[in-house]
């Protein structure tokens, strides 16, 4: 999905988002709950920026997940410490299971529909240890897109500058990004296009897919970005 500017990505987000902030509150939210967490698997963890911080600044061990191969690779580079592995939400296999499972930043939308949402939710869960902590950051609900409209983003730092437009669309239920890069690196530029699609699920879709799995999720409305929050326990 950012298969034409992963290697950017870093750069992109960090200039707007606060990642060491986000893990502060992610740690916070998983020892309110399991007090002796120590192992995390980060699922959709991208270049895995949440996971330094909740290494460096936390003490949580953290290994990942993703589907892009490019971001397995700086995530394996900048987190020695961890397992990163390339997978699916719905289908990956860490053999294992944790005191967390988080899945961030609104990648759950990347679900198309109902069943791939709660085949990830269960996924998710059998990842679980018993009385371990499941935390999913949901993309938009419906009623909250608004197709049309654009946005730009720049950032440049290190000899780097990069102009990024976005416009969304709206296809039934499913919320369509084009992307128009213009990349500038050593005197050159150069324009790359991407696709993003995110499904727009209720809050009762949500909960509901928790539900099939057997958990009762807390939801916190507001969250890192004003997308809300689900958090569950896994009791069995």
């Amino acid at each position: 999905m950012f298969d034409k500017t992963a290697e950017y990505y870093g750069l992109i987000y960090t200039s707007f988002k606060d990642y060491e902030h986000e893990a502060s509150q992610v740690a916070d939210l998983i020892r309110t709950r399991r007090p002796e967490a120590k192992e995390v698997v980060e699922v959709a963890c991208g270049p895995a920026l949440h996971s330094r911080y909740l290494e460096a600044n936390h003490g949580f061990s953290v290994d990942g997940v993703d589907l892009d191969e490019q971001f397995i690779s700086i995530a394996r580079e900048e987190n020695p410490g961890g397992r990163f592995e390339l997978g699916n939400m719905r289908s990956f296999d860490m053999g294992k299971t944790y005191d967390a499972v988080i899945c961030l930043f609104s990648s759950i939308g990347y679900m198309k529909t109902k069943e791939e949402l709660a085949a990830a939710i269960g996924n998710m869960k059998r990842h679980a240890a018993p009385g371990g902590v499941i935390i999913v950051e949901p993309w938009l609900q419906p009623d909250a897109f608004v197709p049309g409209r654009l946005h730009l983003h720049t950032v440049e730092k290190d000899g780097i500058s990069i102009a990024r437009m976005t416009v969304g669309e709206l296809d039934g239920r499913i919320s369509r990004f084009r992307m128009h890069y213009l990349i500038g690196v050593s005197g050159s530029i150069r324009h790359e296009k991407e696709i993003h699609e995110l499904a727009l699920f209720s809050r009762e879709e949500m909960e509901e897919a928790f539900e099939k799995s057997g958990l009762i999720p807390e939801i916190d409305p507001v969250g890192f970005t004003d997308r809300g929050l689900y958090i569950a326990v896994n009791e069995t």
